[in-house]
């Protein structure tokens, strides 16, 4: 039997016009299922914008920690520190970094030989 031309373009341009819609569905879907995947978005936002997000996040913490904190109870006479601690407070912050080093150099050296010879000792046996 065979089929009258007419109709077989027809068909063949119906299953050609129903792989392109397809084509759009798929796309769409894909497009639907990227928008609802709110934890994917995030994680693509933040790593687009890392710098924006820090920002508005330390923003955020000060804005709650204004919004949120006590109130203090009102003394008679507020006492303030004296320069001398704030200038210690200062010292001692600026040289945790410096104590660290010193710190971790010497115990690198006390400590190495420790473990050479115990290295040694292992190997012996």
């Amino acid at each position: 039997m065979a089929q009258d031309p007419a109709i077989a373009a027809r068909i063949n341009a119906l299953c050609l016009r129903s792989a392109e819609a397809r084509t759009v569905l798929t796309r769409q879907i894909g497009i639907v299922r990227h928008r609802a995947n709110l934890p994917a978005r995030l994680r693509d936002s933040v790593g687009a914008h890392p710098y924006t997000w820090f920002g508005g996040s330390l923003a955020a913490g000060l804005f709650a920690t204004l919004l949120f904190r006590r109130k203090s109870p009102r003394r008679e006479s507020p006492r303030r520190k004296p320069f001398f601690s704030w200038l210690l407070a200062a010292a001692v912050t600026a040289a945790k970094p410096f104590l660290k080093a010193w710190l971790a150099g010497e115990l690198k050296s006390r400590l190495q030989p420790l473990l050479q010879r115990h290295v040694a000792i292992s190997h012996k046996q």
